[in-house]
């Protein structure tokens, strides 16, 4: 159904509840709502003969996204810093061999 604002064609059945549910149908109206610029507004029942008044269904959720290997770039990060912490714990046992040569 077209919206008469904005001319989209995403107005769609809007939900109507106490009195004012009764009072449509009594007058054969049916409430309406467009989903590009909201606007709110009735149709007489007649002219909704044809058209889709249901929304489209949601799509079907994005599957999960999968674990992503590390680049080669990363790899190589990892690799320089492990012989980098390699050295740093070589130098940190070197000083506290050496405090125990003092100490003793």
């Amino acid at each position: 159904m077209k919206c008469p604002h904005c001319w989209s064609e995403k107005a769609f059945l809007q939900p109507v509840e106490g009195w004012r549910k009764n009072l449509l149908w009594m007058l054969l109206f049916v409430p309406l709502k467009c989903h590009h610029c909201y606007h709110t507004f009735t149709v007489t029942w007649f002219s909704t003969l044809g058209q889709t008044l249901e929304p489209p269904p949601l799509p079907p959720p994005a599957p999960p996204e999968q674990p992503q290997k590390p680049s080669r770039a990363a790899i190589a990060w990892a690799q320089q810093n492990e012989s980098l912490g390699q050295q740093i714990a070589g130098v940190g046992s070197a000083v506290a061999d050496r405090r125990e040569k003092i100490e003793s």
